[in-house]
């Protein structure tokens, strides 16, 4: 081959080279971005998982108070129930204590 051939060989394949180095670098930050959104959304998930648990459990409480107006559970199912509650409540203090 000509040396012409072989140069014009070479620059093409340098100007290639730096279409994937930049096509890389491109990708490689928004891989980034895409990993940081991830984490941000799973966050967001976690804490609406938690306001739904709360929310579910002041739903039960609501249940529990209405019940107890409404005199429909005797007095032992209620100190059952109220001990299962002040157990779970436990249970939540110790874990947000670690």
């Amino acid at each position: 081959m000509e040396e012409q051939e072989l140069k014009k060989r070479l620059d093409l394949f340098e100007r290639k080279m730096q279409k994937l180095i930049v096509k890389t670098t491109t990708l490689k930050k928004e891989m980034e971005r895409v990993v940081e959104e991830n984490i941000n959304l799973k966050a967001i998930v976690r804490k609406q998982k938690e306001e739904l648990d709360n929310f579910q459990n002041q739903e039960n409480f609501t249940k529990l108070v209405a019940s107890i107006l409404t005199g429909t559970e005797d007095t032992n199912g209620l100190k059952k129930r109220l001990d299962e509650y002040i157990e779970e409540i436990d249970k939540c203090i110790a874990l947000m204590s670690r």
